[in-house]
C-alpha cells in the first residue's frame, strides 16, 4: 500500500536513474477515487511531459479540478544518467492548487523512484517498469484516502462503490466498520443507487467473506413459489416438485443473504422470516423438522422501512429485528462530485470522451434514478453516436447535444424539489399544471436558471456570471418563476460549514432541502 512521503524521505531519496538499466520510467498515479493509473515517460526530443486537464497535454488528467496545465516533467539533466524533474507550471497560484511533497507544498523537485508527491487528492509515483504491481493487483487493491488521511483498502474480488465525496467516503466507512459485526443490516437509498454494491462489500468486509453471498430480490418473487425461494422444499412439497430443491436461506449458510425490496414480501411470509431471524432455524416446505443455519441477514427498500411499519404494511417487530444498524446511500444528486468521477468511469468504459460543455449538462440534472440512470444515459448518447453521416473516431467525444434528451426528461416539479421550500412542499402552480408549453421561452428561462443554480450550488452571484448576467437580474429570474430559496447555512453535501454563519457570501448562499 501506499504510503504518503515525509520531508526526511525527500532529502534521503535518490535521485532516478535510468540510462544503467533499460527499464522505462513510469508515472503511476491514482485519483481520490482509487484508480491506478500508469503513463510511460517514453523518451522525446523536447524531452519534458506536460500534464493536466487540457486534450493538448502528454498526460490528460480527467478532472475538473486540475487545471488545463497543471505540472510540467522534464529532464534536467543526462550526465551521467537522465535525472527527472517536476514543476508546477503555474507557482503564483493559491496554495489551494498546489504541489506538495513530504506534506511541504513546492513549485519545483527532483523526483525520486518511489517518493509520493501530490496534487490536491491525486498522488502520483515514478517508478520503474518491473517495479510496478501486477494488473491482477492493480484491479484488487483499490484505496481510498479518508477524511482523516487514513487509506481504506477495497476488498479484493467485490465491485467497488466508486465515490468522491465526503458523505460516499463516511458511507464506505461506515460499511467497513459495520461489516466486522454479526448483527443485521438495513441498507436504505433511493432506486439505481447501489445498494446491492453496498451489501456485497459488506459480505467481503466480513469474516464470511469466504463463504457464499446470495442475493435475492423480493419484489421478483412469484406469490405462490416465494416460500420454496427463501425456505426451499422437499420432493412432493408440492405439485411439480420433482425433487428437493434448497431455499436461498439455506444456500447462503456461513455467508451473507442479501433481500433486496424486502418490503414487496407478503405479511405472512414476514412472520415466518421473522421466526427464522429469532431462532435461526428453518423448515422447508414438505419438512418434517427444522435444522439450524448460519446466515447473516442484509436487507434493503428504497422506501424507508420507517414509513411502511406507520403505513401498517410491514411488521413493526421484523423492522427491529432487520434494522439493528442502518446505512443510508445519499442520492447523487447531493454527491456532485460523484457525477463527475461516474460518468467519466462510465464513458470511458464504452471507448468514450466528456467534452466541458457536456459534463456541466451532467451536472446540472437532478439523476432522479441515481447512478442507474446516469449510467443508462451515457450508455443512449454514445449509441446515438453511431448515426450515419457523423465521423468514427477511435475515442467518441460526447458533447453536450449529445445530451440534449435529458431537457426533455428533465421533469418540472424536480427543480422545486431541489430548490424549493424546506419542507418542500410549496410549488408554483404553473410548474403542476404546465401552464407553459415546454418548448416556451418561459421555460427555456427557467431552465436555464435552475440549471445555473444547480452548478453554483445555490450561489447567486455565481449563478449570475454562469448565466453572463447581473445579480439583480437573477433576483428578478428567481422571482419572475417563483423559485423558492432558503437562506441555508447547511453545505451542499448535507453538512454544516464550520464558519458559516456570518460569512460574507451567505446572504447569496442557498441550500435544497433534505
Amino acid at each position: 500500500m501506499w504510503s504518503r512521503g515525509t520531508a526526511q524521505e525527500l532529502l534521503n531519496a535518490p535521485a532516478m536513474k535510468t540510462s544503467t538499466s533499460p527499464l522505462l520510467p513510469v508515472l503511476v498515479f491514482r485519483d481520490s477515487s482509487g484508480i491506478q493509473k500508469t503513463f510511460p515517460l517514453r523518451p522525446k526530443p523536447e524531452a519534458e511531459w506536460l500534464i493536466g486537464s487540457s486534450e493538448r497535454c502528454d498526460l490528460q488528467i480527467q478532472s475538473l479540478a486540475f487545471p488545463a496545465q497543471g505540472l510540467r516533467i522534464w529532464v534536467k539533466s543526462e550526465n551521467p544518467a537522465p535525472v527527472f524533474w517536476c514543476e508546477r507550471i503555474h507557482p503564483l497560484e493559491s496554495e489551494v492548487r498546489c504541489l506538495r511533497v513530504g506534506g511541504i507544498a513546492v513549485n519545483a523537485f527532483e523526483l525520486s523512484e518511489g517518493l509520493p508527491f501530490f496534487w490536491g487528492e491525486i498522488e502520483f509515483r515514478l517508478l520503474q517498469e518491473n517495479l510496478l504491481p501486477s494488473r491482477k493487483r492493480a484491479e484488487s487493491d483499490w484505496t481510498l484516502t479518508l477524511g482523516s488521511g487514513v487509506p481504506l483498502e477495497l476488498p479484493t474480488g467485490a465491485t467497488p462503490w466508486l465515490t468522491q465525496s465526503a458523505s460516499g467516503k463516511s458511507l464506505l466507512q461506515e460499511t467497513r466498520i459495520t461489516a466486522l459485526s454479526a448483527l443485521s443490516v438495513y441498507v436504505q437509498g433511493e432506486t439505481g443507487s447501489g445498494k446491492e454494491l453496498i451489501a456485497n462489500l459488506l459480505h467481503h468486509w466480513s469474516p464470511r467473506r469466504s463463504h457464499p453471498f446470495v442475493a435475492l430480490n423480493c419484489g421478483a418473487l412469484p406469490v405462490q413459489l416465494a416460500e420454496s425461494e427463501l425456505f426451499g422444499h422437499k420432493k412432493g412439497a408440492f405439485t411439480g416438485a420433482d425433487q428437493a430443491r434448497s431455499g436461498a436461506i439455506q444456500q447462503a449458510h456461513q455467508g451473507t443473504l442479501f433481500l433486496d425490496e424486502i418490503a414487496d414480501l407478503s405479511l405472512e411470509l414476514q412472520v415466518k422470516l421473522l421466526r427464522f431471524l429469532e431462532s435461526g432455524e428453518i423448515r422447508p416446505l414438505g419438512a418434517d423438522r427444522s435444522h439450524r443455519v448460519n446466515v447473516r441477514v442484509v436487507c434493503a427498500s428504497h422506501r424507508p422501512l420507517s414509513e411502511l411499519v406507520r403505513e401498517g404494511s410491514f411488521r413493526q417487530d421484523l423492522y427491529y429485528r432487520l434494522a439493528p444498524i442502518t446505512l443510508r446511500i445519499p442520492p447523487l444528486r447531493d454527491r456532485p462530485a460523484d457525477i463527475d468521477l461516474l460518468a467519466r468511469h462510465f464513458a470511458q468504459s464504452l471507448g468514450a470522451a466528456l467534452s466541458h460543455e457536456a459534463l456541466r449538462t451532467l451536472m446540472s440534472h437532478s439523476w432522479p434514478g441515481n447512478v442507474r440512470e446516469l449510467r443508462h444515459c451515457i450508455e443512449r448518447a454514445f449509441a446515438y453516436t453511431r448515426r450515419p453521416g457523423r465521423r468514427e473516431a477511435s475515442t467518441v467525444l460526447l458533447s453536450e447535444a449529445d445530451f440534449a434528451f435529458l431537457q426533455d426528461d428533465e421533469c418540472m416539479t424536480s427543480s422545486n424539489t431541489l430548490w424549493g421550500a424546506a419542507d418542500g412542499s410549496a410549488t408554483p402552480s404553473g410548474f403542476r399544471t404546465g401552464i407553459a408549453p415546454p418548448g416556451s421561452l418561459q421555460n427555456l428561462e427557467r431552465r436555464a436558471l435552475i440549471r445555473a443554480l444547480r452548478l453554483a450550488r445555490g450561489n447567486r452571484a455565481e449563478a449570475a456570471k454562469i448565466l453572463g448576467v447581473s445579480r439583480s437580474t437573477v433576483f428578478v429570474m428567481i422571482k419572475r418563476h417563483g423559485v423558492q430559496l432558503k437562506y441555508g447555512v447547511v453545505g451542499w453535501d448535507g453538512t454544516a460549514p464550520s464558519s458559516s454563519r456570518g460569512s460574507p457570501d451567505e446572504k447569496n448562499r442557498v441550500t435544497a432541502p433534505s
